[in-house]
């Protein structure tokens, strides 16, 4: 995921995020943070964020699905 600048001190190594998407519409899976890039896309001040799928129902997700993740408090 695509993380702003701005929100780059809200997220860290092994977070835990909730992960929506539109084929299981009535579903929540769990994941978390697994990787942080180290450096910004400046032009688009964002940093790339790695999440991984934990949990019941992983085996249902596939590469290339349209996800909306929510990180969690750390």
């Amino acid at each position: 995921i695509q993380v702003e600048e701005s929100r780059f001190g809200d997220v860290s190594l092994g977070q835990l995020v909730t992960i929506r998407v539109d084929a299981y519409a009535d579903r929540t899976f769990n994941g978390e943070v697994t990787e942080i890039a180290p450096t910004f896309d400046y032009a688009k001040r964002t940093v790339q964020v790695t999440v991984r799928p934990t949990g019941d129902g992983v085996a249902d997700l596939r590469p290339g699905m349209f996800a909306t993740v929510t990180l969690m408090e750390p």
